[in-house]
């Protein structure tokens, strides 16, 4: 099973690793407000690693909205539909692990980072990561996610970080 959004393309695969992490997102909420100690620091830096942005999105996403999109997520899977912000989500986490290897290695190439992160890479996100004016990258694989899932950026921001939770992350 193959689902398209714009130039993103997601497996099955993909469908149950995002479930997971929004699985894994809610276990460490849920531990929290049990009054358990804040997650180790190599919890939340495994997580970061394997979903870089994460920390922002549970930062901002409630608890709610974590087992929801876990749940739409295997409805999808086995559906075979795609809500527009599994795409923008998927795209998000893979698009700044791109960037963050473009920052480690500016000579990286794109068919290398293609292959490793996503077909949907293009020149014009590479250029933008290596600009030497680049300094944050999430504006940056914001408006990349929103060209190619042809999105107004200001809706999947929206979409992956909500900010509408206001309380110190697990």
């Amino acid at each position: 099973m193959s689902l398209r959004r714009g130039a993103i393309g997601l497996e099955a695969a993909h469908l149950d690793d995002l479930s997971d992490k929004y699985r894994r997102m809610q276990r460490l909420r849920r531990a929290h407000a049990r009054g358990m100690e804040p997650a180790p620091r190599g919890v939340l830096r495994e997580l970061s690693s394997a979903y870089p942005g994460v920390l922002a999105e549970l930062d901002s996403i409630e608890s709610d909205e974590l087992e929801a999109r876990a749940r739409a997520l295997d409805v999808a899977r086995e559906a075979g539909t795609l809500e527009p912000w599994m795409a923008e989500v998927f795209a998000f986490h893979r698009a700044l692990k791109a960037a963050l290897a473009l920052k480690r290695d500016p000579a990286l190439d794109l068919s290398a980072l293609r292959e490793r992160y996503g077909s949907f890479l293009d020149a014009r996100f590479v250029a933008a990561v290596t600009a030497k004016d680049a300094r944050r990258m999430v504006p940056v694989v914001l408006d990349a996610v929103a060209r190619w899932t042809e999105t107004d950026v200001a809706e999947v921001a929206l979409r992956i970080l909500p900010r509408r939770r206001n309380r110190p992350r697990p």
